[in-house]
């Protein structure tokens, strides 16, 4: 157990510091881009099965200055808590293509992904999961309770008044500070 813990603290360090590394590489390449995603790196990092990191994809859908939250249903992990709607990466997909995936089964909905709008790590008790928080519009389709017990669009202010997922609430200061 001490062995998988160091190797997933280790893996971790070397995700934090390439992405640092690739910010500021972006930085020189690009100067007109004043900042690099926000990276929220959290320090409990080992899961307690020394399990492999899951990579995750959530949507920040917004719509007439309102985002789209999505509750867990009870009877899945996180039960009743809020989210965003995304989900994991499969083998073989880029992010982007998670993303669009995930939100036509959730929603029924078709999205165009946009920018990258944070990224970040976060150990819960039976998985730690790598989350990419990206931008996106809703191009077909209304939003529908397909895998969720309830959603809302909901004001920027507002969303620090629902119970969401651990993962997602470093995301809520950054999108109510927007």
């Amino acid at each position: 157990l001490r062995q998988n813990v160091f190797s997933i603290r280790l893996s971790l360090l070397f995700s934090y510091l390439h992405y640092n590394i690739f910010s500021e590489v972006c930085k020189q390449i690009f100067p007109a881009v004043d900042s690099a995603p926000i990276f929220f790196y959290n320090d409990s990092m080992s899961n307690r099965n020394g399990a492999d990191m899951t990579q995750v994809v959530a949507a920040i859908i917004k719509k007439d200055g309102k985002i789209l939250a999505c509750r867990r249903p009870a009877h899945k992990k996180r039960g009743l808590l809020w989210e965003f709607a995304g989900g994991k990466v499969e083998e073989g997909e880029t992010c982007e293509q998670a993303l669009a995936r995930e939100c036509r089964e959730e929603l029924g909905v078709t999205i165009s992904v946009g920018a990258l709008f944070a990224e970040k790590v976060h150990a819960y008790e039976d998985v730690t999961v790598h989350l990419y928080f990206y931008e996106a519009e809703i191009v077909g389709g209304e939003p529908k309770k397909l895998e969720h017990d309830e959603i809302r669009f909901v004001l920027p202010e507002e969303l620090g008044g629902l119970p969401f997922c651990p993962a997602d609430r470093d995301v809520l200061e950054k999108l109510k500070n927007q």
